[in-house]
């Protein structure tokens, strides 16, 4: 029982310390016989005397024999002699050295774990790891680290056309148990087998290790556990290794590869550099957002077991013929050659759907679509199928697929800026906003506006590439400079209508509420132009149409998965359509009235009214705070009511022949009172914020009703179909909006205004 009790405490020890490949532990030494010992003991009958003899050639006789603390998988003489029949070889002595020294120390785990310790690891141990250790249910840390490593390989670093030595991590050997299947609701011996047809699972009341069962759980040595096996354990190699040792995926290899990074790692190269004479060693991953499918390991990282032991990769690899099949239906006829002639970022994203960077995968959660695709949604293929080449690696699980369903991104609203090379800016403005994924939504449906490369160009907005990838720059000081994601997002919100499908009139006009609040597309018999630009229209001397010609992008003559999308070329007035900014830094309608000083703005008299009621404090006007609606009389309208005195407190005022308002006597400026009577008969024309749900034009969400603006009296407003009018609740007269811009309303990042031909009274 003591000596029970105390190889239970060995695995919570060495979870405290820290991970030292060549160092062994102190045990004490009343625990007697080493896993070598025992293994060779009279007891066994030699059971497992070519598994020790091949322990001796590949080296592995000390530590088997010494105190270093280890868990041994030990196959017997049955197992082994079926390994060597299987790969054409005699004996022992006809195994190369190489291949031996893997073989035997993929059968070599560190740390000593008895069988409750298998079935249900946990790297937490007894509070050894900090707040950041994955708490997981039962079984489903099923890695364990081996002595068996790959030998380094010389490969060519496509960044710099140089080769390199590749360090290759020891493997971790896959245990499962009835308990990691019970956590993923899974069964446990369909899906098993699914991945080792040619193994049976016999873990119900303990575990699998990889293809083997185990014949004889936690033989006791004083320096681990050994646990017998019937089947000799293949060394995994990685995902990677998967595709390289097989032609059939050679294409999607060939594109993964183009994203390979090799990174130098110092504490390797100090290690084994000088016995592998290698002046530097180096790991090979790929470029973010790929998952590193080239290491053994999730992440180098020695401490942080609980990632090693848990986390893994799922590559699902179209093969050759599939990929042929894909591109022919997908980009032949939209300008692209082949897949080497996509952009960089295409091929990314392409390579990304079809990698699970959970866990290791199984056929079951497939077909219940708990593993999903990077865009979120379920793969829809038979994992059981006899066409699937299933493999499980050192790294995770390999699916060879002869048929790909097309992305949901490629498929959705934002497939256009996949499909065709005139949208690519588009793409990597979505992808640096961020966005890109939300478009993927199957229960959502967007309305998206692609502007082609030509209205980025005439923004300053250019798409410049690098080693690391493409990026979207522009020169604002002379310099190439990134645009942030901020104003990414901000260009994609004016671009994209939320949770509808809207199909844009080719006659007639049309206001599209678009994602920012109080921006708005505007459409005008066949063209459109957003609520920013045309606000253009009342810039003194403007001749410029601010709307464009667009249409309809299709997914080759059908309809995409989730809405509608179209494109517009930019025109002399500016590129990119925009959006306010949230921080409500954009433009103002308060600072537009507030500065206003030229008399040909249609605005200008109400502006210059507001500054003889004292309303203008800087770009502001006092008392008005949030969104507003205005509704704004012209200066012909203006002009005649100072001549006709009837606008309270502004009998003093008149509108020149030059068209500047001022007062009529120089030397006789409006007094406190007057000031007083005129703001609060001008403040009617504000609707107060917190009232207003939207900008109003006929057929908004703004509905007919009554309404208080800011000298606390009621506006009751009505929508006419196809025309606007205000009144004062107590008031006399029903006020016509303006039908001269089409009831487009001007809108700002603050609110929106009409104009009107008529004075409230």
């Amino acid at each position: 029982m003591r000596r029970l009790l105390w190889l239970s405490f060995i695995p919570f020890f060495l979870w405290s310390c820290e991970d030292k490949m060549d160092e062994h532990y102190e045990v004490p030494g009343w625990v007697k016989g080493s896993a070598w010992e025992l293994l060779s003991d009279e007891s066994m009958d030699g059971q497992f005397s070519m598994f020790l003899e091949a322990a001796e050639r590949a080296g592995y006789y000390e530590i088997m024999n010494g105190r270093g603390l280890m868990t041994v998988m030990a196959p017997d003489n049955n197992a082994f002699t079926a390994y060597l029949s299987e790969h054409n070889y005699s004996t022992v002595q006809d195994v190369p050295a190489r291949e031996l020294k893997e073989l035997i120390g993929f059968h070599l785990l560190y740390y000593s774990y008895n069988k409750g310790s298998m079935e249900n690891f946990r790297p937490e141990g007894e509070g050894a790891y900090d707040e950041g250790t994955e708490i997981l249910d039962p079984g489903l840390y099923y890695k364990f680290r081996t002595r068996s490593s790959g030998e380094p390989t010389r490969e060519v670093d496509p960044l710099t056309g140089k080769s390199v030595t590749v360090y290759h991590l020891e493997r971790f050997v896959p245990v499962f148990s009835h308990y990691f299947f019970s956590s993923k609701k899974i069964d446990a011996k369909k899906n098993y087998e699914a991945f080792y047809p040619n193994s049976t699972w016999t873990g119900n009341d303990g575990f699998n290790v990889s293809e083997a069962s185990v014949k004889e759980y936690g033989l006791i040595a004083n320096n681990g556990y050994i646990h017998t096996i019937n089947k000799v354990l293949e060394p995994l190699g990685s995902i990677y290794d998967q595709l390289k040792s097989n032609t059939e995926y050679s294409d999607f290899l060939a594109m993964y590869d183009k994203f390979s990074i090799y990174t130098p790692n110092d504490e390797l190269t100090q290690k084994y550099g000088s016995a592998l004479n290698a002046d530097t060693l180096y790991l090979h991953s790929h470029r973010s957002p790929l998952a590193p499918i080239a290491m053994e390991w999730y992440k180098y990282d020695y401490q942080r077991l609980d990632t090693l032991a848990y986390r893994a990769y799922s590559l699902f690899a179209p093969n050759n013929t599939a990929l042929s099949e894909f591109f022919n239906s997908y980009w032949k006829n939209s300008g692209y050659a082949d897949y080497n002639s996509l952009d960089p970022l295409i091929q990314t994203l392409f390579l990304n759907e079809y990698v699970y960077s959970g866990s290791v995968a199984f056929p079951e959660e497939i077909v219940n679509g708990t593993v999903t695709t990077a865009s979120g949604t379920k793969y829809n293929f038979d994992p059981y199928a006899s066409d699937v080449n299933r493999k499980m690696c050192v790294n995770g699980s390999f699916y060879g697929l002869s048929k790909i369903q097309t992305p949901i991104l490629f498929n959705s609203v934002s497939g256009p800026a996949f499909h065709e090379k005139r949208f690519l800016n588009f793409l990597y403005a979505m992808n640096g906003a961020n966005l890109l994924s939300s478009f993927g939504a199957e229960n959502e449906k967007y309305t998206l506006l692609i502007p082609d490369n030509s209205a980025f160009e005439a923004d300053g907005i250019f798409l410049n590439y690098y080693a690391e990838g493409g990026k979207l720059e522009q020169k604002p000081e002379g310099e190439w400079e990134a645009v942030s994601s901020d104003e990414l997002q901000r260009i994609i919100r004016a671009h994209t209508v939320m949770s509808e499908e809207v199909e844009l009139k080719k006659q007639g006009t049309q206001i599209v509420p678009i994602q920012s609040a109080f921006c708005y597309w505007f459409v005008k018999d066949g063209k459109i132009t957003c609520s920013n630009h045309f606000n253009g229209v009342l810039e003194p001397g403007s001749t410029i149409d601010p709307f464009v010609e667009f249409e309809e992008v299709t997914n080759s003559g059908k309809p995409w998965a989730n809405g509608k999308t179209y494109t517009y070329k930019a025109n002399a007035i500016s590129g990119l359509f925009e959006a306010e900014t949230e921080d409500g830094q954009g433009s103002s309608l308060q600072k537009a009235l507030a500065i206003c000083q030229d008399t040909r703005y249609p605005y200008y008299c109400f502006a210059q009214l507001l500054k003889q009621a004292d309303m203008i404090s800087g770009e502001t006007i006092a008392g008005l705070a949030g969104r507003t609606i205005a509704f704004i009389p012209t200066n012909e309208t203006l002009k005649n009511a100072l001549a006709g005195k009837e606008i309270p407190g502004a009998d003093k005022l008149m509108v020149y022949e030059d068209g500047t308002l001022g007062l009529i006597d120089s030397g006789n400026g409006l007094t406190s009172d007057e000031k007083i009577e005129l703001k609060k008969y001008i403040s009617n024309y504000f609707l107060v914020a917190s009232s207003v749900p939207s900008a109003c034009y006929p057929g908004s969400k703004m509905e007919n009703g009554e309404y208080v603006n800011y000298s606390g009296n009621t506006i009751v407003y009505k929508d006419l179909g196809t025309s606007l009018s205000i009144q004062l609740k107590d008031g006399t007269k029903v006020v016509q909006v303006s039908g001269k811009y089409n009831y487009f309303p001007f809108c700002y990042n603050d609110g929106c205004f009409h104009f009107i031909e008529s004075l409230l009274m």
